[in-house]
């Protein structure tokens, strides 16, 4: 596959079991400076066919590009996104390349993907930077700990065993992704560490900076 036109000058990827922190993890390091401040900080806009929460004053184009499920479908046959899935809420979820392509130029940009979104994405945009998010090393604890934060969040218990057994599935995938190097490096998020996460991640991302 050829690559994708995308302006970014880097893309940082986060991905991990459902309640592994990537969300927090992202929200950070959108608040931080890099390139010694030369650097904008761009994320991308998701789709999805699930209405609007009006509690969190969700906007169109800003929180989500928000679609029925008949044009998220013909949009799928179309091949406009890098990368969709359907989860248990019987929601779909994607990103749009539309969305990749409109990355200001020379930005970082970061989103949060599963595996299959996260390797697609790098596939088509080389300039990349996977990583793998645990809450704990020990991949059975960081399953439960994982579970434990879901529960703690108020998911539904359908929700929280359908992502854990694909959080399970996605940890066998990962020795072989870090050893072939389609991930780069893995971040602890402990419960009393999402600040120490940040700082493991922050001077890899100046790396790969300046690398491109």
């Amino acid at each position: 596959m050829s690559e994708f036109p995308c302006d970014a000058a880097l893309i940082l990827i986060l991905t991990g079991v459902g309640g592994s922190g990537k969300n927090k993890i992202q929200e950070m390091l959108m608040k931080q400076s890099f390139g010694k401040g030369s650097v904008k900080v761009h994320t991308f806009v998701s789709a999805t066919t699930r209405q609007p929460r009006e509690k969190d004053n969700e906007k169109e184009g800003i929180d989500y590009y928000f679609m029925s499920d008949v044009e998220f479908r013909v949009r799928i046959a179309r091949g406009d996104f890098v990368e969709h899935v359907y989860n248990s809420n019987r929601t779909r979820y994607g990103l749009l390349k539309s969305e990749v392509s409109k990355a200001p130029k020379g930005c970082l940009a970061i989103t949060h993907l599963n595996i299959d979104g996260a390797v697609a994405l790098r596939t088509l945009c080389p300039r990349t930077l996977l990583v793998w998010v645990v809450s704990h090393l020990n991949p059975d604890k960081n399953l439960l700990l994982c579970e434990d934060r879901m529960r703690a969040r108020g998911d539904r218990e359908q929700d929280i065993k359908a992502r854990i057994e694909l959080g399970r599935k996605e940890t066998e995938l990962l020795r072989d992704l870090l050893a072939n190097k389609t991930f780069d490096f893995v971040a602890v998020n402990s419960d009393r560490a999402l600040q120490d996460a940040v700082a493991v991640i922050m001077p890899e991302i100046e790396r790969a900076l300046g690398r491109v």
